[in-house]
């Protein structure tokens, strides 16, 4: 049987900084996203876009480092897939499957979306009319509503990776350990949770701080262990 030892060493160590990286975004994204949060969870449309065209830069740098937290967790995850191909730990190499895929709806669907709020908040300042205005406010609801549904999804099915991923390091502790099985497990827990919370924005914003520490955590330690092998 293949193991770790049949990855080349390279990627290894790429996917371990890649971890460690996210990581450190991970962390990083936690005061953007509350400097942001009138944007993020408005009281209500127009509330939102004044809110945007005061934090425009603020936002944008949001969304980039989540962005770039992504492409890093493409060469992470992409990295620990082929190591864990290679144990035949099958349910975590699902897990890691779901993962990427939930990092495909982020970077299609979500942060383009975030993108557009931006351009729509700096058109409706710049509007001469209030029918333009409505249709600027219009289309500013439906992005936000699209991306905030497109995360709401990529959460769901990464909650569902970690779950997978945390059960079977729990079962099979040969690489990465309990610590970092029962870390995966408790972020799967709160990415799935972000699902009823959603309707609470306190509870929401709990969440999120709970569940970026949490997977913070997870990511080191994955990339550090990584980085090791």
């Amino acid at each position: 049987m293949s193991g770790p030892g049949a990855v080349s060493t390279g990627l290894k160590k790429a996917g371990g900084l890649s971890f460690i990286a996210v990581a450190v975004l991970q962390i990083l994204s936690i005061p953007l996203s509350l400097a942001t949060a009138a944007v993020l969870l408005p009281s209500s449309t127009l509330a939102g876009i004044q809110a945007l065209q005061g934090l425009t830069i603020t936002y944008g740098t949001w969304v980039g480092t989540l962005i770039a937290q992504e492409l890093f967790a493409v060469v992470g995850f992409g990295s620990l897939y082929f190591v864990l191909r290679g144990t035949r730990q099958l349910g975590a190499v699902a897990g890691v499957l779901l993962i990427m895929f939930s990092i495909g709806v982020g970077l299609a669907a979500d942060f383009p979306l975030r993108y557009v709020q931006i351009n729509l908040a700096t058109e409706y300042a710049a509007a001469t009319s209030d029918l333009q205005r409505s249709g600027i406010a219009a289309a500013y609801r439906l992005a936000l509503d699209t991306s905030n549904i497109a995360a709401l999804m990529e959460s769901v099915i990464a909650g569902l990776g970690y779950l997978l991923i945390g059960y079977t390091m729990f079962e099979d502790r040969f690489l990465f350990g309990r610590p970092t099985s029962y870390l995966a497990l408790l972020g799967g827990v709160l990415f799935i949770s972000a699902l009823p919370a959603s309707a609470s924005p306190a509870a929401f914003g709990v969440l999120f701080i709970v569940s970026s520490a949490v997977l913070a955590a997870f990511y080191a330690l994955v990339g550090r262990r990584l980085y090791r092998l």
